[in-house]
């Protein structure tokens, strides 16, 4: 794994990108961007998990303040995994939480968009 730093306003990644790598939010605020949807993350959240899978980005991340990312590929986590299996439930588990967060995010959405 390793760290990388991004300013505010920088483009982490593009929507429709092949991915390779996935990202843990160390500090700063990132936002995910699809369509006119957007969504806020903050520290220890996951995301690009789509490159865990080998999928194309569904959505664009983009720095939202100075923030600092630890970067880890499919490769990196199956290793982890290998060492460790009960890993696996908490990557599960992680992903479970972002699904739920984004579920959230676009009920409130639409009941903005709706009243």
């Amino acid at each position: 794994m390793q760290r990388r730093s991004y300013k505010a306003g920088e483009l982490i990644f593009e929507a429709e990108e092949k991915p390779s790598e996935a990202y843990i939010l160390m500090n700063g605020e990132v936002e995910i961007h699809r369509g006119e949807f957007a969504a806020g993350l903050n520290r220890g959240d996951v995301f690009g998990e789509s490159a865990l899978m080998g999928h194309p980005r569904m959505a664009s991340a983009v720095a939202k303040t100075d923030c600092s990312l630890l970067v880890f590929s499919r490769e990196e986590m199956e290793e982890a995994i290998r060492r460790d299996p009960t890993q696996a439930f908490e990557i599960i588990d992680a992903l479970l939480a972002r699904l739920a967060d984004v579920t959230d995010q676009l009920q409130a959405e639409r009941k903005k968009n709706a009243g």
